[in-house]
């Protein structure tokens, strides 16, 4: 017989174990009543067809539920907490599989699911793939950022070894969305980002051996800003969004008074009291001329010591770590974009005493006034940290040099018979001058006839620098023995008054090379999985040859498409594009094909470019009134 000791121990362990056991389901159910009801069980295993989540145990996915779960729980923060361990396998046998979504007997909730990971809880875990295959699913993106399969992966997240058959990318958002917990993308845009694989991909994930057949980009209803870059992946968080030497890279931008003025104006009216460069007493106010008038702030130029793009302001007198102006007025929405070509700090730069003028609000035109031409301008000397405010009145181009034979155009809108002039610090031959002397003005170079486009040269240039990457500093140098990173040309006047209206500049890309493209080198779109594993042909990943093909778009609220990809046996690609563009804008499609793949692009069903050579890259401009016009090049 057990003594009443015994039996009270006995009902102790009782205790204790169901009590461990509530607090470790509490752990999987206390967002439960977040969750859709619909999916049945409380407990973590019911979630999966098996597993703990461990590296020698992963979770399941077995079924389509199992990947509703998947992605409705990690978007509800319940593997946050640690790295946890996916994989998609056949629940008795732990084999490959097909999880078919749009199998028979499939309810309808399971066979669409969110993407996995957001801003609040990326994907941090590990996908084992293991050579499975999803199949007619379909992502809704609806109200997300990020969209994709998966829509934030964060760093150190692994996803790789699997295909995805015939599936759906809806990414359709809305100007009326909940943006607060969004987060900037390329350029500082808080933009969505679409891919068939990944919307946001965070520096060092991993991203390896996963292959789309026949996938959709559908965003006929979007009404927002949307963009992706590769196709594949919306935002690559390793290269911020750019394709060095992809399409996009041909830099452009036009500096014109009046969109100027008009931003410059709304950031003096928001930031008048805000001190500049570390100061204490001095303000923005100090900086630019003005009137005021019922308490309106109207901008009238820049004051002489001051430089536009290095003003840095901070609202704490006394700062030791302002921010510059510019970056501030492009976090606030002041950017300055005219003609969907935005202004940069990096590139061009105005010093005072300069004056806007002529401001006509309802043309939303005006002018900028620059009085009597630059005087006792000197080189800089080698070795010297170039500080643009030392010229004062001038323009002060910045053109980083990927290609010296190739510097990219300017042109300048000014008044005819005035003369608007390079200030060149090089002789004939190239040689830098330090410590020249403009004032004999046999070194002004005349930019060229007003409104017209001419080559940037560089024996045109004032200096070359080299840039301290942890500073910002500018050190001058000899470009003819020693690195640099950008040629400055200080533009100005020869002599008397001028008005200019827009200054455009337009800058080559860097060379495109498969380098540029390590986002895009492990994953590829395919037309069967045989394509890639087939142990009766002896192929495997490993010998598998990938393509590189990528493609990048950007939407803005009035701008539709959808985007399909078909890949024949033969390595073929067919791209089906479908858009629409419900104001009078344009946007691009640009296809990069450095593998020179067998490619033809059809648009609203009609065939608008076939492969036909060497050309690597393809620029397609897609119309409101239905007009295309398509660019190929190298």
């Amino acid at each position: 017989m057990i003594s009443l000791k015994h039996r009270i121990i006995n009902w102790l362990s009782l205790f204790i174990l169901l009590a461990s056991m509530t607090m470790i389901t509490y752990a999987w159910i206390s967002n439960v009543y977040q969750y859709d009801q619909g999916i049945i069980g409380k407990a973590a295993a019911s979630y999966f067809s098996g597993g703990t989540g461990t590296s020698e145990d992963p979770y399941i996915i077995a079924e389509p539920k199992d990947m509703y779960d998947f992605a409705a729980l990690n978007n509800l923060g319940l593997f946050d907490t640690q790295t946890y361990y996916f994989k998609l396998a056949d629940k008795d046998t732990g084999d490959p599989t097909v999880i078919d979504f749009g199998a028979a007997g499939v309810p309808t909730l399971y066979q669409s699911i969110e993407p996995v990971g957001d801003n609040d809880y990326p994907f941090k875990g590990i996908f084992i793939g293991n050579d499975s295959t999803l199949k007619s699913l379909t992502i809704d993106g609806d109200g997300k950022q990020d969209i994709g399969l998966f829509g934030y992966v964060e760093s150190g997240a692994s996803i790789t070894n699997f295909f995805i058959d015939g599936f759906t990318i809806l990414s359709n958002p809305s100007t009326l969305d909940d943006k607060t917990d969004f987060h900037t993308h390329n350029d500082g845009l808080f933009n969505r980002a679409t891919g068939y694989l990944v919307g946001h991909l965070g520096f060092g994930a991993i991203l390896e051996n996963v292959f789309v057949i026949g996938p959709t980009i559908q965003s006929l209803s979007n009404a927002d800003a949307n963009r992706t870059q590769y196709g594949m992946i919306g935002y690559n968080e390793s290269d911020a969004g750019t394709i060095v030497g992809g399409p996009r890279g041909l830099y452009e931008f036009t500096l014109e008074a009046y969109s100027f003025w008009n931003q410059v104006n709304n950031a003096l009216n928001a930031y008048y009291d805000y001190y500049i460069n570390g100061s204490s007493t001095l303000k923005l106010t100090d900086a630019f001329s003005y009137t005021l008038l019922g308490g309106v702030y109207t901008f009238i130029g820049i004051n002489s010591g001051y430089s536009f793009s290095n003003l840095k302001i901070s609202a704490t007198p006394g700062d030791t770590d302002p921010i510059y102006l510019y970056d501030m007025m492009k976090n606030d929405g002041y950017s300055i974009i005219y003609n969907d070509m935005q202004y940069s700090r990096e590139n061009l730069d105005l010093i005072g005493p300069i004056s806007f003028i002529n401001v006509n609000t309802s043309l939303q035109t005006a002018d900028i006034s620059v009085l009597d031409g630059l005087t006792g301008v000197v080189t800089p000397a080698l070795g010297t940290t170039f500080n643009p405010t030392n010229y004062p009145k001038a323009f002060i181009l910045y053109v980083r040099v990927d290609d010296p034979t190739n510097l990219g155009q300017i042109a300048a809108y000014f008044q005819q018979g005035k003369e608007f002039a390079y200030y060149a610090g090089f002789d004939s031959s190239g040689n830098y001058m330090p410590n020249y002397s403009f004032n004999n003005k046999t070194k002004t170079i005349p930019i060229g006839t007003s409104g017209v486009l001419s080559n940037i040269a560089i024996n045109n240039a004032f200096c070359a620098v080299s840039v301290n990457e942890s500073t910002g500093d500018l050190t001058v140098v000899d470009p003819n023995v020693d690195d640099y990173d950008y040629f400055i040309y200080m533009l100005g006047l020869y002599n008397g008054n001028i008005t200019i209206d827009e200054i455009d500049l337009v800058f080559p890309p860097a060379e495109l090379t498969e380098e540029s493209l390590t986002a895009v080198s492990k994953v590829d779109f395919v037309s069967a999985v045989t394509d890639v594993l087939d142990a009766n042909a002896g192929k495997t990943y490993a010998n598998y040859t990938f393509s590189y093909l990528n493609f990048g778009y950007s939407l803005t609220e009035y701008q539709k498409i959808q985007v399909e990809i078909q890949r024949a046996s033969n390595g073929a690609f067919s791209i089906y594009i479908t858009y629409d563009i419900t104001d009078t804008s344009l946007f691009y499609f640009d296809i990069i094909n450095t593998q020179l793949s067998s490619l033809t692009v059809y648009v609203n069903s009609t065939s608008v470019y076939e492969y036909t050579g060497s050309n690597k890259i393809i620029e397609i401009e897609l119309n409101y009134d239905d007009t295309v016009s398509v660019n190929a090049y190298n």
